[in-house]
C-alpha cells in the first residue's frame, strides 16, 4: 500500500479544532513519546488520541455496554443544503429527484457544460447513479467548475476539465483512521453482549479466538463476566469502513481477568501477549468449536440410545448440523473414516504423547486424508449426526498416551515470555493502552 493510500491519522486534523493549551500539552507529550522505542508506535498513536479527544459515551439506562471512538471532526453536508464553501472549493449535494442539469443551472453555470461532465463519468459510474445528498466537492476556476470528486465507497469518481474536454478517473482516497473502545457486560452469550456494544461480526470472532487456550465460551462464560477492548476503526468520509485489529482487549470470567495485547515482537510480524509478556498461543485450544454448548460430559452417564449406564470417554457439543470442526492443535492425522458408533470419526496425533478424536461428523474437509499435517484451528469437518447419536453433536476425546483422559483437564506447559529489551517495550506499550482503557471505559 502506498503512502497515499494509508490511513490517515487524526494527528492530521487536531491543530484547527485544538484550543491552544491543549495543543501546548500534545506537543509536549509527542517530543516525550518521540524518544521512546519504535516499537511503541502504536501506544504513541493510542495516547495521542487519548490527550486530544473528550469522551463521548452514549447515556444508557442501564450501563451493560459502553463504546467510545476518538472525535474526529468530519465535516458532512446536510442533503437538504445546496452548497458549502471549504476552504476556496464548493461542495455540493443533489436533491432527492434533482438531476445534473438542474444542479447546473441552480448554480449558474453552463446546462452545456453539465451535458460533457456526464458524458465523461458514463462508462465509470453514470450521473444517474449519483446519489442524493452525498457531498460533491468541485474544484473552482474563478466561477466555473474546473473538477468534481465524487465519492463512492473506498474511492473517489474524480472528473477534471482539461483543453480537450471533460476526463474521468477512479481515485483511492484515504481513510481517517481512529481509536475505538468499547465493553459489555455478559447476561446470555458472549455474542449478545458483543453487538450491544456495537462491535462487528469479525472482530467479536477475532475476541473469542485470541482467549481460546483460556476461555471455553460454550460452558465457562457466566453472567456478570465482562470485556473491554481498544481496537481500530477506519472511517469513510464519516461512516465506518471497518474494524480491526483489536490493540488490547481483557477480559473477566468467573473473577478471572485475561488480557491480550497486541504487540511488534519482530519487525512487521505483530503478536498478541498476556499481561505478563507470555504468547497467548498455547499447545491446545480449549474447545474444538468456537460457539456451541456442553450437552454430555467426561464420565459416566447413562446412553440415550443403548439405555445402559457405561463411561463417556470424552464431551459431546451440541451444534447445528454443517458447524465448522477445528483441530485443537497442530498434528498429523492417523484416521479418517468411518468408526462404527462414532460415525465419520477424525483422529489426530499432536506430538508423542497426545491425540485427539472427533465423532460423528456429518462430512470431512474437502480433501483431508490419512498422513495430512493438520495446524492449530484449521477446519477438519462439520458438526452432524453419524453412527449412534440423536441429534447434532460434536463427539470430542482426548487421549493420553492412548487412554482416554478428560479434555478440560489438559494442562498447557508454561511458554516463555519476552526479555530484555523486548520486554521493556511490550510494558510501555502495555501501560499506555490500558490507560485508555481504564480513563474511557473504567478498565
Amino acid at each position: 500500500m502506498s503512502d497515499s493510500l494509508r490511513p490517515r491519522s487524526y494527528l492530521h486534523r487536531i491543530p484547527g479544532s485544538t484550543p491552544p493549551s491543549r495543543w501546548n500539552r500534545l506537543k509536549a507529550a509527542v517530543a516525550h513519546l518521540r524518544r521512546m522505542p519504535r516499537k511503541v508506535s502504536v501506544a504513541l498513536v493510542v495516547l495521542i488520541g487519548w490527550i486530544t479527544i473528550q469522551t463521548a459515551l452514549p447515556s444508557a439506562p442501564e450501563p451493560k455496554a459502553k463504546r467510545w471512538v476518538s472525535d474526529l471532526e468530519i465535516g458532512a453536508v446536510d442533503p437538504e443544503t445546496a452548497m458549502n464553501v471549504r476552504g476556496g472549493d464548493l461542495v455540493v449535494a443533489l436533491n432527492a429527484g434533482q438531476n445534473l442539469e438542474q444542479l447546473f443551472s441552480a448554480q449558474g453555470w453552463s446546462v452545456a457544460e453539465s451535458y460533457a461532465v456526464a458524458k465523461a463519468a458514463k462508462p465509470l459510474l453514470a450521473v444517474g447513479r449519483w446519489q442524493a445528498g452525498v457531498p460533491i466537492t468541485v474544484g473552482l476556476e474563478g466561477s466555473l467548475p474546473a473538477s468534481f470528486r465524487y465519492p463512492d465507497g473506498t474511492r473517489d469518481l474524480l472528473l477534471e476539465r482539461h483543453d480537450e474536454g471533460w476526463q474521468g478517473q477512479w481515485q483511492e482516497h484515504p481513510l481517517e483512521l481512529r481509536v475505538t473502545a468499547a465493553s459489555g457486560e455478559i447476561r446470555s452469550s458472549l455474542w449478545e453482549a458483543a453487538q450491544e456494544a456495537g462491535l462487528p461480526e469479525n472482530l467479536i470472532m477475532e475476541m473469542a479466538e485470541l482467549f481460546a487456550w483460556d476461555i471455553d465460551f460454550s460452558r465457562d462464560l457466566r453472567p456478570g463476566d465482562r470485556f473491554s477492548l481498544l481496537f481500530e476503526e477506519r472511517f469513510d468520509h464519516g461512516k465506518s469502513a471497518g474494524a480491526g485489529p483489536i490493540l488490547m482487549v481483557r477480559f473477566t470470567n468467573e473473577g478471572q481477568t485475561y488480557t491480550a495485547v497486541r504487540f511488534e515482537a519482530s519487525a512487521g510480524q505483530p503478536q498478541y501477549f498476556t499481561e505478563e509478556g507470555k504468547p497467548i498461543v498455547r499447545a491446545f485450544l480449549r474447545a474444538p468449536l468456537k460457539f456451541s454448548r456442553i450437552s454430555s460430559s467426561y464420565g459416566m452417564r447413562y446412553h440415550p440410545i443403548q439405555k445402559t449406564w457405561k463411561q463417556h470417554t470424552g464431551i459431546d457439543y451440541a451444534a447445528a448440523s454443517g458447524t465448522p470442526v477445528r483441530a485443537v492443535g497442530d498434528g498429523r492425522v492417523t484416521f479418517r473414516g468411518w468408526k462404527g458408533g462414532y460415525g465419520n470419526f477424525v483422529v489426530i496425533r499432536h506430538n508423542a504423547t497426545y491425540e485427539s478424536a472427533y465423532g460423528h461428523l456429518r462430512g470431512f474437509a474437502r480433501g483431508l486424508s490419512v498422513g495430512d499435517r493438520v495446524q492449530q484451528g484449521e477446519i477438519i469437518g462439520y458438526v452432524g449426526m453419524t453412527g449412534l447419536a440423536t441429534g447434532p453433536h460434536l463427539h470430542f476425546e482426548f487421549r493420553k498416551n492412548g487412554t482416554f483422559i478428560n479434555p478440560r483437564s489438559i494442562k498447557p506447559p508454561p511458554t516463555a515470555g519476552l526479555v530484555g529489551e523486548r520486554a521493556q517495550h511490550f510494558a510501555q506499550q502495555r501501560e499506555h493502552l490500558g490507560r485508555i482503557l481504564e480513563s474511557q471505559l473504567g478498565g
